[in-house]
């Protein structure tokens, strides 16, 4: 995205070397060799001596003109050998006299302008090779000239012969590297010439490939300064042929390694342009085959190149993949490539201006502040060591400043950074008057910025403006037309939003809409960001809808922003992760401007009809068509495993997934909106959750047949799900073995596909499988967005839907929002979900006969942490309540669902033998609680471990117990749900380290976390993942899970425990005793609590609104105005002010 901070793309290429020009300066070489056959440098002096003695002597022009060749000659052969600059130039003073003396129509005329040209070309060769500017360029101009001047003459241009046309095109080349401003025309004119001789080489000749190379360099590099994408096509297109021919030729491993190296770069410049993955891949490719052929003895400066070179491969598909291990190994490259250079060398503090931005772009990614300071030390440091440099100045303080910002950003109030950071960019912005328009441009964004930064912690009115002016100096500066505007302009547009947002004033809305709509439309339609930017201008339309349908009743706004979201969704280039969010919003969109519709409708049906008047037939099909929104949000689904491959670490996925919150809703109310099956959208919502515990299932899946029918596949499958799920790795080479695995992976699954009988392998669940899952009991999936809410049924060997109208999303956040588990809280559950639901199931009352029914429960979103077993009015005498009427059991998917029972039956004929009980000492109950269920242990016939609570050695005990008893403190961790954990003496037990553990092929019996919270996850973004500890403890291979949902009382943890392990004694180690255990331990204290209680029904019932339907649009208006968050995890309490001590205890499993 375009506010997190993005190296500029500029591989270190300072002249722009062709491997024809070696080949050309061998020509000249022969040429002049076969001229005067002197080896030897004593006998060339004597030569040289008796030209010059025969020149004093002459007087004839002509015979003159002849003498001044041979002394050139005699020159230019003493420089083969003594290498001495002097020489060569003395060889051009004498064939430029010569020319000089040669008549334009006389046949000497076209040799001897040959060998000037040739001797110059020399010259200009070695300088272009040390790598320096000639201080005199008029022999390149001289040389230049005189070969037009013989095109000119001849009028044909295939007249020139083929070393000179060569030479020529070659020289264009030369003289542009030296003087690109002065000689902008000079690369074209060089690919024309160069194009040129291809008609005159036979299809035989060596050379082709050489010139192939050298064409395709030159393209790459005009591409640079143009940004011209055909360029960059025509460019890959022609290192691939001549990589292709050069495999058949007798070509040097160093020529090989180029063609390979600006293969690489040349993918690498079209994803900076297209973003495509594909593009990075290759690059990443090409430079690593490069960096394998480079010979041993290869100079430094050459290994040099290509390692700083695969490091901007590994960047780039950082930015598409976002795997931190990308990150890390391109940071290290350029780490591996700085110690090859001298530490003042120009190279050197290049690279160290790039090693700084990707500090940056890993704090972002990671938050760690380390690679800030990092960061800044890195900048501060080229400074120092370049402080004499204007374009050092400018260059590197933009960058500082950027880091010292991010630094300010973090801190408490620490103004130092941002005192630092003004200086430097004020300073360097006094340096750049003269200087590029783009690097000025950037100074006066990344100041903007800064105030920016300030006025989010001050809210000082003074800043925003002060960021709005720089902003739009930054805009002003640069000429029109100029690539840098489009992202300057759109930098300025979110200052707008701001000011807008603090002014409430539409003039300040328009400002900002039209600021980003001119940041939009100069935005090149193949450039990558252009789907951000999209994105972000149709969110300003539709937030101007909501703000005026109600005053102007109209939808123009909302119809600019479908089209808007439309064109981001379809953008070619656009990152997945932008094209899923375009597809979120316009799917939602149509689904939020029909029920505004409705409502008015409702309302005033005559202003209703007014509105569809003035709204487009595009947009009312759009609208009325309820396949549209259904079709969106299903291909976008689609591209969910393009944005979390398996090569991902959890961490990634949690990053990624944060920006796609309610997908998962969303492509549920599409698919019933749109008239599709209960079954489609169980499929679909069952696709979009639970993706990061859904990828590593799926590596842990049981594959006895596999390996039973196809024991070669099934090891190859093996090795490489256990190369992906080995957990964070420590990759120090120059490789990502994980995503190299990953792509293996995918090969390896398809050919299992193929083999008869496994044709559903890791395949979404069918409608079969989901019947399947109804065995032991309805299984209901409740799905919430804010136009509907719907409980999705599966029992009696079909699928249903039925409406929640009372369950509203706003009300479920606000709920969700109270410190603790109320009385108001159960019965409003109970009137909005859980008693429509079980009325529809047919469960009406208490059971008879001590028979009870199971219901397996899968909310959703914010619902999945109420806890809806409790739902209900606890009055005595009462049966309106989901405890009387079934025993709950709850699973994140339908998916766990089925996996946990195929893993029961896997392990039923084991025996549970040890049981591993963890108590924490602080705790005043926890003692006693592992105390008596040591008691129960044995009597149960378990071999009983009590070790102290440390963190290793719980893990290791984990890996052979079949019950896992933890009573102690569980923490919820505010920002990164896999750091929730539960407390030890050294070190948290984390649900990443659960995550770790495989033990999927014993499936221990159970997993009791007698903790606060254990199946809670703060993160609102990220609550369809299943990431708390009992998911984790799920993962881990454990078949049933016991946990909580929020705190709980010390002294009840230790009844219920006790309660529930009794009756697994007294009915057996069963999935279904461990839910019938939890279910009536909670229930025989909730009878304690009612008949503590002296609340009665009725008098509650006086106090609310029965039954009352709650106004339409009320609901859809303050549904999308919930944004508010949940910043704050618990902190690890005691918990003993729980009034509902009996309602937190949860059972996941099967």
């Amino acid at each position: 995205m375009e506010d997190q901070a993005l190296p500029q793309h500029s591989e270190e290429v300072d002249f722009l070397f062709v491997p024809i020009s070696n080949h050309l300066m061998q020509l000249c070489e022969n040429h002049f060799g076969k001229q005067l056959g002197f080896a030897n440098i004593t006998d060339l002096d004597a030569v040289i001596q008796r030209f010059q003695d025969v020149l004093d002597l002459e007087g004839n022009d002509f015979a003159r003109a002849m003498d001044f060749c041979n002394l050139g000659c005699g020159y230019v052969n003493r420089f083969k050998i003594s290498d001495e600059m002097a020489d060569l130039e003395k060889s051009i003073e004498n064939y430029q006299a010569a020319v000089k003396m040669t008549p334009p129509e006389a046949s000497s005329r076209i040799p001897n302008v040959t060998n000037l040209a040739m001797a110059i070309y020399m010259r200009a060769w070695v300088v272009d090779r040390a790598a320096m500017m000639s201080r005199d360029a008029t022999f390149v101009d001289d040389a230049v000239q005189l070969l037009e001047d013989l095109l000119a003459q001849n009028g044909s241009q295939y007249q020139l012969p083929f070393h000179l046309r060569a030479i020529l095109a070659d020289l264009y080349r030369m003289r542009w590297e030296q003087r690109p401003q002065e000689n902008i025309n000079d690369l074209s004119n060089s690919i024309q010439n160069f194009e040129q001789l291809w008609d005159l080489i036979p299809n035989v000749d060596s050379y082709r490939w050489n010139l192939l190379a050298s064409l395709g360099r030159i393209y790459l590099r005009r591409s640079e300064d143009s940004g011209n994408i055909g360029d960059v096509d025509m460019s890959i297109k022609l290192l691939q042929e001549s990589e292709q021919i050069s495999t058949k030729e007798d070509t040097s491993d160093l020529e090989r390694v180029d063609i390979l190296h600006e293969l690489g770069r040349a993918f690498g410049r079209r994803f900076m342009r297209l973003g495509g993955l594909g593009d990075a891949e290759s690059s990443i490719h090409f430079k690593q085959a490069a960096l394998n052929n480079l010979p041993g003895d290869s100079s430094p400066l050459e290994r040099f190149h290509i390692l700083s070179s695969l490091a901007w491969g590994y960047y780039d598909r950082y930015r598409v993949l976002e795997s931190i291990e990308d990150l890390d190994i391109s940071i290290r490259v350029n780490k591996r490539a700085l110690q090859l250079v001298p530490e003042r060398d120009d190279l050197q503090l290049e690279i160290n201006r790039n090693l700084g931005d990707k500090y940056i772009s890993r704090f972002e990614r990671t938050g760690d502040l380390a690679d800030i300071e990092q960061s800044i030390s890195t900048f501060r440091k080229v400074l120092e060591l370049d402080s004499n440099n204007e374009e050092t100045i400018i260059t590197v303080s933009q960058r500082l400043g950027d880091s010292l910002r991010k630094k300010y950003e973090t801190s408490n109030g620490c103004n130092d950074s941002f005192e630092e950071a003004i200086q430097r960019l004020k300073n360097a912005i006094s340096l750049s008057k003269d200087w590029d328009k783009r690097h000025r441009a950037m100074l006066f964004k990344t100041l903007a910025n800064l105030y920016t930064a300030r006025y989010t912690k001050t809210e000082t009115w003074e800043d925003l403006e002060t960021a709005i002016s720089y902003g739009q100096t930054s805009v002003d500066v640069l000429p029109k037309g100029h690539p840098t505007l489009p992202e300057c302009l759109f930098s300025l547009s979110l200052n707008y939003m701001k000011k807008a947002h603090r002014t409430k004033l539409e003039a300040d809305h328009e400002i900002a809409i039209q600021t980003s709509q001119k940041a939009v439309d100069l935005t090149p339609n193949d450039h990558q960001e252009k789907c951000y930017r999209l994105l972000s201008l149709g969110h300003e339309y539709k937030l101007r809808f909501m703000r005026q349908f109600h005053i102007l009743q109209e939808v123009s706004d909302m119809e600019l922003a479908i089209e808007i979201y439309d064109q981001a969704f379809r953008h070619p280039h656009a990152s997945i992760r932008h094209r899923i969010q375009a597809g979120r919003a316009y799917a939602g969109s149509l689904l939020m401007v029909k029920g505004f519709m409705e409502i008015h409708h409702g309302i005033d049906a005559a202003a209703h009809d007014g509105i569809k008047e003035r709204t487009s037939g595009k947009l009312l099909t759009k609208i009325w068509d309820t396949t549209v929104a259904y079709q969106i949000a299903a291909e976008t689904l689609s591209l969910l495993s393009q944005l979390t491959p398996l090569s991902l670490e959890v961490s990634d996925k949690q990053v990624l997934l944060r920006e796609i919150s309610r997908l998962p809703a969303l492509i549920g109310v599409t698919s019933l909106t749109a008239n599709k099956s209960p079954s489609e959208a169980i499929q679909y919502i069952e696709l979009a959750r639970g993706i990061i515990v859904g990828s590593l299932s799926n590596l842990r899946v049981g594959i006895l047949d596999l390996e039973t029918l196809h024991p070669e596949l099934s090891q190859e499958f093996t090795e490489l799900r256990d190369q992906l799920d080995a957990g964070p790795v420590s990759i120090n080479g120059v490789t990502n073995p994980r995503h190299e695995a990953s792509q293996k992976l995918k090969d390896t699954i398809s050919s299992i596909r193929c083999l008869p009988g496994f044709g559903k392998f890791l395949l979404p669940l069918d409608e079969e499988e989901l019947i399947e899952a109804s065995a032991r009991g309805p299984v209901v999936i409740i799905n919430m967005y804010f136009t509907r809410s719907d409980a999705l049924i599966i029992q009696n060997g079909e699928t249903r839907s039925i409406d929640l109208p009372e369950l509203y999303e706003y009300e479920v956040i606000e709920y969700s929002a109270r410190p603790e588990i109320d009385r108001d809280t159960l019965e409003w559950l109970w009137d909005t979900a859980a008693g429509p639901i079980l009325d529809s199931l047919g469960y009406l009352g208490a059971p008879t006969n001590n028979s009870w029914p199971r219901v397996f429960w899968i909310p959703t979103g914010a619902l999945s942490f109420f806890p809806i077993h409790a739902a209900g009015y606890h009055y005595t005498g009462s049966t309106r309540t989901v405890i009387d009427r079934v025993i709950s059991t709850y699973s994140s998917s339908v998916r766990a669902l089925i996996n946990g029972r195929r893993a029961s039956w896997a392990s039923a004929p084991q025996q549970p033998r040890k049981a591993v009980l963890v108590g924490v000492q602080e705790l005043y109950h926890a003692p006693e609680e592992i105390k008596k269920l040591e008691k129960l242990c044995d009597e149960m016939h378990l071999d009983v471990i009590k070790p102290k609570p440390y963190r290793e050695q719980v893990l290791a005990l984990l890996a052979e117990c079949e019950v896992f008893h933890f009573a102690g403190h569980g923490n919820t961790h505010p920002l990164d749900p896999s750091r929730s954990s539960l407390a030890m003496k050294d070190a948290p037990l984390a649900v990443k380290d659960l995550f770790n553990i495989k033990l999927h092929e014993r499936a221990p019996f159970l997993a009791y976390l007698s903790a606060c919270s254990t199946g809670r996850n703060e993160d609102q973004e990220l609550q369809d993942e299943g990431l708390h500890l009992i998911g984790a403890c799920q993962l881990a291979g454990f078949r049933n899970v016991i946990g909580t949902l929020r705190k709980v009382n010390d002294g009840i943890c230790v009844t219920v425990a006790e309660m529930t392990y009794r009756w697994i004694r007294d009915f057996g180690s069963t999935d279904q005793s461990v839910a019938e255990g939890l279910h009536h331990a909670t229930r025989f204290l909730r009878d304690q609590w009612m008949a503590g209680d002296n609340t009665d029904e009725s008098s509650r019932r006086n106090g609310k609104s029965k039954g009352q339907v709650k106004d339409k649009q009320s609901r859809l208006l303050r549904s999308i105005d919930r944004t508010e968050r949940l910043e704050r995890g618990r902190d690890m309490v005691r918990c003993d002010e729980e009034p509902l001590y009996w309602a937190p205890f949860v059972y996941f499993g099967s």
